[in-house]
């Protein structure tokens, strides 16, 4: 299969994924399942990618809560 035959399977909208907490968590054991197919620098390249993957979806995002947002937009707007 192709790069772009494989973007197109992950973009769909449709496609089935399991909903997990942690994606790296999942990244990890998956690699860990076939680690032994691939070869040093395939793996090495796989490891790099789960941190690409780690450190774009462990970003904190702040959560407000009803009662704080008005602070949070008088501090935000220099006031």
């Amino acid at each position: 299969m192709d790069a772009k035959t494989l973007y197109e399977r992950m973009d769909d909208d449709d496609a089935k994924a399991p909903h997990v907490r942690c994606v790296t968590s999942l990244y990890a054991a998956r690699l860990a399942a076939i680690a032994p197919k691939l070869s040093p620098a395939e793996l090495e390249q796989m490891i790099e990618l789960g941190v690409v993957v780690h450190r774009r979806s462990t970003v904190l995002v702040p959560v407000l809560s009803a009662t704080n947002v008005e602070d949070w937009l008088k501090k935000s707007r220099g006031g």
